[in-house]
């Protein structure tokens, strides 16, 4: 009977509690707009004076709370649940005449509880306020963004994640290190994630939209410790690849040379043709088809001593991007792929440098502040005493033991801040080679790439960059025989001026102004003794403009899918002082069949084209995990490499459109499906894809290519087409780590002229040089222990067409091949081991050298691959083909890196 009344009594009590709460809230409050805007407080102490009710509360929960709109007549529960909504601050009844405010934890215990774990873990913390609590909007959406640096040496971290901790928000840094995230107003704990630097902490208080600016130390990598890697192969555009140079430099080495190039060579869909070829040739493309940026600046030539290394040392870069479909607007100019090369810059807090001394080569590297925080530099020199190599690369006709090769390159960035949001930054390369073959005729090559970039945040939504710069590419060849003593000059000039905007307001989009000019010299040969029976040739200069205007815009549709979608318009013009020639229209563009000629006027235009190139990237996740993508872009390539060989040669000739070359145009269609697994431990792709490109050269039989007035009489235009499937298998972490990548791709070219003499087989499709099958490779990095790597690769491709004679004739005791079709044959299939074996010092933060042992053997099982076949008449006068192996040999090297 007791519990009963209890019970009576005590629902009794409760529902007198209801209905003082009900009738409490229920008091209507007025506001006009001409009290506004009114802080809480104040509102507070009205509301007490109008309806006697008490509030209970702390200052400090509620400083930062503002009245911002009118009310008639509402119900006080109303007010209250407009005002702090999205705040941590909630309301209770107390009796029937107070209201007490308080703060709910749950949200700053967790938060103080991850802090806490990351000061033990002796994480980087850093504590950052954007905006005044005077700005505080209780759930206002506002937009924080920023650029995440390399502590050290001050350049950019791609890929790095930047997320809220324990929450779903989060976003990935691009190619220049920018992010972007949108939160509501608050206070948060960001993770900055990378798997070369360690995790960055900061403790962000927001209270409006701001900029910040994350700095990342880069660490050394210790086995088996789980960390958050950079973007995941689903979550990425198609087509798209960062290069990590912390990575490269654990990977298997040419002559203890970190090769950029060479890597991307292990990639699905790029290969090379030959055992030491410059360049790299990307989905059926040629080696003149890929951009190739150092600092925004072209570079034409990306090898020393004719492929044997590569022209960019990997202590003056701090990464690169690679692109082999989906390419962004902001890129033009080449219609396969773009290598955007990025130089790094010099630390603005202390000096450091260090270098590498090996059997080939040495290079050594300084960086720091010329000005504290304010001014820094880097410089980095790289040379070469190789000579002796030449013993070891003997080819099956010969030695070229007496000859050599040198070269020297060279890179200097400086870079100023003049505030948190303006900076210049000056960026130069140069680079030198020196080849003499056996018989004494020397080969010179230089490139020069210079660039002066200013950056500028004007706000938080929008930031711009501007770029000067001018880029070089000669060569010279001299031959001192007296009786044939002659030199050939080759030169192509070419300024640029960039004007890139990004905006960030709603969604991020980029757009802007790109101009390259032209000042070719096509070559000039002057005998060099007074013996020399070779005549002086000079070819007239050219001269020519490119140009693009760029818009490009990143957005969403829905939660699942991602678009990037951008157009690209190209404006090109070839201008004067120039001679065209009017050939016969009814006969083949050939010298004899000139009829007239026309004189153009210095900056008088000769010939104009112009086109949009659309571009389009889509990603859509089918979960967290894997994703399809889809991509297209079409390209104009206005500029062209003259050449008879698969491979770029220093004496290659690069001519500018004009009225019979017309610009090569490409369109690429490529789609995919690409899947993490295992927290991104591993990730799987299989990928398609289709080029189609318009106005390709082909050199006709016999042409001359090299000093030729009237190029367009050597040269014919063509279709080329290439297809293929890449299938790629990666594992990220773990003690073994390395992939598999296996490409079925066909390149096919078509010259089907109106005249016999202006076809190629008969206007058949046949195979490019380049046209390689099957290309699979596979690479690894195992993890001895914590100082010890064994890496290695291995590759396989189809050997590539050559073009053979089926029949020999003999006039006056000289033989005549007969070729009857070209690219009918090909090479023996190429398959090559490389081996390296990394020593890394102790990993202790503080030191005063940090030292790395590379021990590489290049061609493992001396595999004598073939570069090409040539023919030589043996004793009985008979021709006899040869196979020509650049290196057969085993060739070992040691090098040691250090950093002080």
């Amino acid at each position: 009977m007791k519990v009963f009344l209890l019970i009576i009594i005590g629902l009794i009590g409760k529902s007198s509690v209801v209905f003082a709460q009900q009738q409490i809230l229920s008091q209507p409050i007025t506001l006009s707009p001409a009290e506004l805007p009114m802080p809480f407080k104040t509102f507070i102490e009205r509301t007490e004076r109008q309806t006697g009710i008490r509030f209970f509360y702390h200052p400090d929960w509620i400083s930062f709370l503002k009245v911002e709109r009118a009310y008639s007549d509402m119900p006080l529960r109303s007010v209250l649940d407009q005002l702090l909504e999205g705040s941590s601050i909630t309301y209770a009844v107390f009796h029937n005449y107070g209201i007490i405010l308080f703060k709910d934890q749950t949200f700053a215990l967790e938060r103080e509880q991850q802090l806490s774990r990351a000061l033990i873990e002796r994480k980087k913390v850093k504590q950052v306020t954007i905006g005044s609590p005077d700005d505080y909007r209780p759930y206002q959406q506002v937009t924080v963004r920023g650029r995440v640096n390399d502590e050290r040496f001050s350049g950019v971290v791609r890929n790095a994640t930047v997320s809220v901790m324990n929450r779903e928000a989060g976003t990935t840094t691009n190619d220049q290190g920018y992010y972007e995230l949108t939160l509501p107003t608050g206070e948060y704990l960001l993770q900055c994630q990378h798997a070369s630097y360690a995790e960055t902490i900061i403790d962000l208080r927001l209270y409006a939209s701001g900029i910040l600016n994350i700095e990342m130390e880069e660490m050394a990598i210790v086995l088996e410790e789980v960390v958050v890697t950079e973007e995941s192969l689903a979550s990425q555009n198609i087509g798209q690849l960062s290069l990590n140079v912390k990575d490269l430099k654990r990977a298997p080495t040419f002559l203890g040379e970190v090769d950029v190039i060479k890597f991307i060579q292990t990639q699905a869909g790029v290969t090379s043709v030959g055992e030491v070829a410059a360049g790299f040739n990307v989905r059926g493309g040629g080696v003149d088809q890929n951009l190739v940026l150092y600092d925004g600046v072209p570079v034409f030539n990306t090898a020393h001593a004719f492929g044997l290394f590569t022209a960019f040392n990997a202590e003056t870069i701090s990464g690169a991007s690679f692109y082999k479909s989906g390419i962004p607007a902001d890129f033009g100019g080449r219609v396969s792929s773009v290598l955007n090369v990025t130089a790094r810059e010099g630390s603005a807090e202390r000096w450091n440098g260090g270098g590498g001394i090996g059997l080939i080569s040495t290079v050594m590297h300084v960086q720091g502040p010329l000005k504290r925080d304010t001014t820094s530099l880097a410089a980095s020199f790289r040379t070469t005493y190789s000579n002796w190599m030449l013993d070891l690369v003997n080819s099956s006709y010969g030695s070229i033991e007496n000859s050599s090769v040198n070269f020297y390159d060279g890179s200097l960035k400086l870079a100023h801040k003049f505030s948190a949001r303006s900076k210049i930054t000056f960026s130069g390369y140069l680079s030198q080679d020196k080849m003499r073959l056996t018989n004494d005729t020397l080969f010179q090559w230089n490139n020069f790439a210079s660039s002066v970039r200013w950056d500028k945040t004007v706000n938080a939504d929008l930031f711009y960059r501007v770029t000067v710069g001018v880029g070089q590419y000669a060569y010279t060849l001299n031959e001192p025989d007296p009786s044939q003593a002659f030199k050939l000059n080759y030169r192509i000039t070419y300024p640029v001026l960039n004007i890139d905007f990004n905006h960030n307001r709603k969604r991020p989009q980029a757009f802007g102004l790109q101009i390259t000019y032209y000042m070719l010299e096509p070559g000039n040969r002057m005998p060099t003794s007074e013996q020399s029976v070779i005549a002086p040739v000079t070819i007239d200069k050219e001269y020519a403009l490119e140009a693009g205007l760029y818009y490009n815009e990143t957005f969403k549709l829905g939660e699942r899918t991602f678009i990037d979608a951008g157009l690209r318009y190209a404006i090109y013009a070839r201008m004067g002082p120039g001679t065209e020639y009017i050939y016969r229209p009814d006969a083949p563009l050939e010298p004899r069949n000139i009829i007239d000629s026309v004189q153009f006027a210095p900056g008088e235009l000769m010939k104009a084209y112009t086109g949009p190139e659309p571009r389009l990237s889509v990603r859509y996740m089918l979960n967290r995990d894997a994703s399809v993508k889809l991509g297209y872009h079409r390209m104009f390539q206005f500029i062209h490499l003259i050449s008879n060989t698969a491979a770029v040669t220093p004496v290659d000739v690069w001519q500018a459109s004009n009225q019979f070359l017309r610009p090569q145009l490409a369109n690429q269609l490529a789609a995919g499906y690409f899947r993490n697994l295992k927290n991104n431990t591993y990730e799987l792709s299989a990928e398609v894809f289709y080029k189609h490109v318009d106005n390709i050269l082909e050199f006709k039989d016999g042409a001359k290519l090299i000093l030729n007035d009237k190029i367009e009489t050597a040269l014919l235009s063509g279709t080329g087409m290439a297809y293929g499937i890449e299938l790629t298998a990666n594992k990220l972490r773990g003690r073994l780590q390395g992939g598999v990548n296996y490409t079925y791709s066909r390149s096919l070219r078509q010259v089907a002229g109106t005249f016999e003499n202006e076809s190629i087989n008969a206007g058949a499709w046949y195979p490019a040089n380049f046209d390689q099958p099957h290309v699979a490779n596979l690479f690894w990095r195992y993890g001895i222990s914590r100082r010890h790597f064994f890496t290695g690769t291995f590759t396989y491709r189809t050997g590539r067409p050559i073009s053979l004679p089926e029949q020999v004739y003999y006039i006056d005791r000289i033989a005549v091949a007969d070729f009857p079709e070209r690219n009918t044959y090909r090479l023996p299939d190429y398959h090559r081991l490389d081996l390296t074996f990394i020593i890394e010092g102790n990993h202790k933060r503080k030191k005063l050298l940090d030292g790395t042992w590379l021990i590489s053997v290049y061609n493992v099982y001396a595999r004598r691959n073939a570069y090409s076949v040539f023919f030589q008449q043996n004793e009985f006068g008979i021709l006899q083909p040869y196979q020509l192996s650049v290196i057969g040999a085993i060739i070992p090297t040691v090098t040691y890196n250090f950093k002080l």
